[in-house]
């Protein structure tokens, strides 16, 4: 944080008579972000941690650590990480409409931006590191998400594979990989933070700098959902803050007044951060089901998106 903003920080700290939610914690150098390997837990939430069902089992993944790791393994430079290379558009379709208690969201898995090329090319610097053999495939998304989420008595723990969705129509997934590692460090993705896993859903690991819309001096807008229902904003807090792991709880979010739906409220939500985990450390509402049984979208299947 600058000191421009950490000053307005605490001047509003004082007007207000408290200091909640404004930040004002050290920024995260992105030339040395703490590696997040290993922090993952079935235990029960933990700051800084993702809380899993189930840990991983293994397998997949990148299988080279990039020299923007640093050779004691401990941080990561995001400034010299590599993206997988090309441009590629696709015919994305997102609907979503809230109906009674339900957020109706259906999407073909597809982004609305242009990813990287997939596979990753044998001529592609990102192959030394990552050779993804997966192509890119719709995926059929068809949820019903809570459209009035309410925080539950214990939080819950996140699956391996899709924890929310982004407004660009795509999954988003946890941030460690099948091998427990940070996914956002370890793994190469695209310009957009994008790639695809075996069944050729593409997805995020982290919030992708393509979804996001900030605006200085302003909290973040809503970029996606997570899948108890609860909103996914960008980095700034309150007043336009940049928020660590140090501002949020251990499910990586906090509670005050937001848009939602369109009217004003105090409610719940995440947030995006610089550092593991990212994005959800685990559920703060009790989750629905996401893709029990993941279906190959079928052309002509899928009906034409409507605004957001």
């Amino acid at each position: 944080m600058n000191r421009r903003i950490f000053a307005a920080a605490v001047l509003l700290c004082v007007a207000g008579g408290a200091c909640a939610h404004v930040g004002g914690h050290a920024p995260i150098d992105p030339t040395r972000i703490p590696l997040g390997d290993g922090k993952v837990t079935t235990d029960g939430p933990r700051k800084g941690y993702v809380l899993v069902c189930r840990l991983p089992r293994g397998g997949g993944g990148a299988q080279r650590a990039g020299p923007w790791i640093s050779t004691d393994g401990a941080t990561w430079d995001a400034t010299k990480k590599i993206s997988v290379q090309g441009s590629v558009d696709w015919p994305a379709g997102l609907k979503i409409n809230v109906h009674g208690g339900a957020r109706e969201i259906m999407s073909d898995g597809l982004p609305d931006h242009a990813t990287g090329i997939f596979p990753i090319q044998p001529d592609d610097p990102a192959y030394q590191y990552d050779r993804n053999p997966n192509s890119i495939m719709p995926r059929l998304l068809d949820w019903r998400l809570p459209a009035h989420p309410e925080i539950a008595a214990q939080p819950y723990c996140l699956n391996m594979g899709a924890i929310g969705i982004l407004l660009s129509g795509v999954r988003l997934f946890n941030a460690v990989d099948a091998d427990g590692r940070d996914a956002v460090a370890h793994e190469v993705q695209d310009s957009c933070d994008g790639h695809p896993q075996r069944n050729g859903e593409y997805h995020y690991h982290s919030v992708s700098p393509c979804v996001v819309h900030d605006r200085p001096g302003h909290h973040s807008p809503l970029v996606g959902y997570a899948a108890d229902g609860f909103g996914i904003y960008g980095n700034l807090g309150e007043h336009g803050v940049p928020l660590t792991d140090a501002d949020l709880d251990a499910c990586h979010g906090h509670t005050h007044r937001i848009t939602v739906n369109g009217v004003s409220k105090v409610e719940y939500h995440y947030h995006a951060t610089k550092e593991f985990p990212y994005t959800v450390g685990c559920f703060r509402g009790k989750p629905v089901q996401l893709d029990p049984r993941p279906r190959r979208f079928r052309p002509g299947g899928f009906r034409p998106p409507m605004d957001k």
